[in-house]
């Protein structure tokens, strides 16, 4: 079969918007698809390319990038022309001041110093946009262990509710034996109601970090221990080096009184009388009237009163600047001590808790449970040990969960990343 070129032509063509509506279609369906699970990573990830304060950290980089370039230009000249109608007189008039000359070397180094701040700013938002998701992100995670635990522990009360039933219409216990275990199952059903709506508000808060729809979450597979050394790098304790210089928002405040004190000497100089040149041209269509050209130069007055309160105002602001860099590395100092103990004292509660406690009371329980079948202990022996593990199990939760935001706070204040790619 043969075409013509006409309808080879017709066919590419519809060949083509074939291709790009099936390359189109398979677009939206990627975009719509919702991953299965969501690991830490991914979901720092989407939170910087998703959430508009990402967008924000760079235009502020940007704006002092745009700030440096204007820096190194000095005064434009002005132009003027004028004639008069009555004896066609006209003028020409060029003024260039100079008074900006001295002041451009250092306007420039405060320039450089403030965009070098404004990176500096930007370091320490994108690791607080991450601390909050790290954050956000397994307190979802530990609010679901919760919920597990206690679904768990729900099946467990009421089958041992409904072991008292029958041993209770048989005769083997009293019927205050029976009230008690079904007491204890709609406490620990109180407690799973609280954990529910605990879920609910933790992962509304994820999606909010994520810019995500809370309904359409996928599930989380970061674990609750992700990043908790074992006993003996707990015992060793924390190996890492954090120095308050090396802290971001330490080296923001050091370059922004650096640019507040280049600033200020740039206004000790904006009071000289520094003189800005002038040309003038004058000449006219009338016959007999001379062409007059004048150079000189002009003086802004009063000479030397000129600026003083704007100096005066930058000086102060450096003085301010400069208190608030040491202020802010005696508070980094602090900072980093309090969050080194913050995050060694929950790994070791984490580990020992995980460790001993949680496997102590699981074994507790099963023993009392196995005690009570065989008649050789009484029901209050079983419902404390049920108690115990239950407030165990939600401890080592809640000191999991302790580490993990202590290890975020500890990485976000220095600048730094939990997640090993990003470090």
């Amino acid at each position: 079969m043969r075409w013509s070129p006409q309808e080879a032509v017709a066919a590419e063509t519809h060949a083509g918007r074939f291709m790009l509506s099936v390359a189109f279609l398979s677009l939206l369906l990627q975009g719509a698809t919702v991953p299965e699970s969501l690991s830490l990573a991914d979901a720092v990830e989407h939170a910087r390319g998703r959430r508009a304060e990402a967008s924000g950290i760079s235009a502020r980089v940007a704006e002092a990038r745009a700030v440096r370039r204007i820096s190194w230009r000095p005064v434009n000249p002005t132009v003027e022309y004028t004639e008069v109608a009555a004896d066609e007189t006209r003028r020409l008039a060029f003024v260039q001041p100079l008074g900006s000359l001295p002041r451009l070397a250092l306007d420039r180094r405060a320039a450089t110093s403030a965009l070098h701040a404004a990176a500096a700013d930007s370091t320490q938002r994108l690791a607080n946009l991450e601390r909050d998701v790290v954050r956000a992100y397994f307190g979802a995670v530990a609010s679901e262990r919760r919920v597990t635990l206690l679904l768990e522990l729900v099946a467990l009360t009421d089958s041992l509710r409904t072991l008292a039933a029958r041993r209770a219409a048989l005769g083997d216990i009293s019927d205050l034996d029976r009230d008690q275990f079904a007491l204890e199952a709609t406490r620990v059903r109180l407690q799973l109601s609280r954990a529910e709506e605990q879920r609910a508000a933790r992962q509304a808060a994820l999606a909010r970090e994520l810019a995500w729809d809370a309904a359409a979450l996928p599930l989380l597979s970061e674990p609750l221990t992700a990043g908790l050394p074992d006993a003996a790098a707990v015992a060793a304790g924390d190996g890492a080096s954090y120095h308050a210089a090396d802290v971001p928002e330490v080296q923001r405040a050091r370059l922004a009184a650096e640019a507040a004190t280049l600033s200020a000497r740039s206004l000790r100089w904006a009071r000289l009388p520094i003189p800005g040149l002038l040309f003038q041209r004058d000449w006219s269509r009338v016959s007999g009237v001379p062409t007059l050209t004048r150079v000189g130069v002009s003086l802004p007055f009063p000479l030397f009163t000129r600026g003083s309160e704007a100096m005066d105002a930058g000086e102060a602001r450096a003085r301010v600047a400069e208190a608030q860099a040491a202020e802010s590395a005696i508070d980094a100092e602090r900072a980093i001590a309090a969050g080194r103990a913050r995050v060694e004292e929950s790994a070791r509660r984490s580990r020992l808790a995980a460790d001993s406690l949680v496997t102590g009371v699981v074994r507790l329980r099963a023993g009392a449970v196995r005690l009570y079948d065989a008649g050789r202990t009484s029901v209050l022996q079983v419902l404390e040990a049920l108690r115990a593990e239950r407030d165990a199990q939600l401890l080592a939760v809640d000191e999991l969960l302790a580490y993990q935001e202590a290890r975020a706070d500890l990485t976000a204040l220095v600048g730094r990343s939990v997640i090993p790619s990003n470090r």
